[in-house]
Formats: structure tokens, C-alpha cells, sequence
């Protein structure tokens, strides 16, 4: 039915004898082309097979390279976290020669403020005694 309800026919075309498109209809093949077909075949197959294992092959160095790859990676991972330790550890010594320094000058300011109290002692000392 149309959408207005009433009944119209639609032309279908006429049905053909169906077969897979691309095959060709059977005949009998002479045995000396089947085994040139079969030979055909085997070398394709054989040909195959070789590509096969070469892409195998590829994979297998592929993956050896990429496991090769990983390897230096964590390796230098390893280094760069040492690096860092290393970098922690000679920042903690800077620290401490800073603290040693100031120790020493703050040492050597004190020795100075008594030897000079000293020497001024001694000069009163002597100013007193020449009197």
C-alpha cells in the first residue's frame, strides 16, 4: 500500500539462476593444468610462508631492539635518581661548609675582640707604669 492507502504494484526485476559473482562456471579442467594450478598455488603458498617467517624475523629484532632500548632507559633513570641523591648530598656539604665558615669566622672575630682587649690591658699596663 502508498501512503494514501491505495494498492499499487512496484516492478520487480526478473529473477536470474544466481552464482557467487567472480566464479566462473565448472568445467572440466585437463589433469596437466590442475597440477600447473597446484604448482601455482604451492609456489604462492611457499612465498607465503617466507614472508611469513621474514616478518617474524623483523619482529624478533624489533623487539630485541626495543627491549635493548628499555634496558638504557632504566639505566639512565638509575643515573638521573643518583644525580639528584648526588646533587641532594653536595647541597647538605655546601650547608655544612657554610656552617663551618661562619663558625670559623665568628671564632676568629671573638680571638680578635680579646687579643685586642689584651693589647689594650697592656697598654694600660705600660701607661700606668711609666707614670
Amino acid at each position: 500500500m502508498d501512503p494514501k492507502g491505495s494498492n499499487v504494484k512496484v516492478a520487480r526485476r526478473p529473477r536470474r539462476s544466481r552464482r557467487p559473482r567472480g566464479s566462473q562456471p565448472r568445467q572440466q579442467l585437463p589433469n596437466d593444468e590442475i597440477l600447473f594450478k597446484i604448482q601455482e598455488m604451492e609456489e604462492r603458498l611457499n612465498f607465503e610462508i617466507r614472508q611469513h617467517a621474514k616478518l617474524w624475523e623483523r619482529m624478533d629484532t624489533i623487539m630485541r631492539l626495543y627491549v635493548n632500548e628499555e634496558r638504557a632507559l632504566q639505566k639512565v633513570r638509575r643515573q638521573v635518581h643518583g644525580l639528584r641523591d648526588m646533587s641532594n648530598k653536595i647541597d647538605m656539604s655546601l650547608e655544612f661548609v657554610v656552617q663551618g665558615i661562619h663558625k670559623v669566622q665568628r671564632h676568629i672575630q671573638e680571638q680578635c675582640l680579646v687579643d685586642r682587649d689584651v693589647d689594650d690591658d697592656d697598654d694600660m699596663n705600660n701607661h700606668h707604669s711609666s707614670e
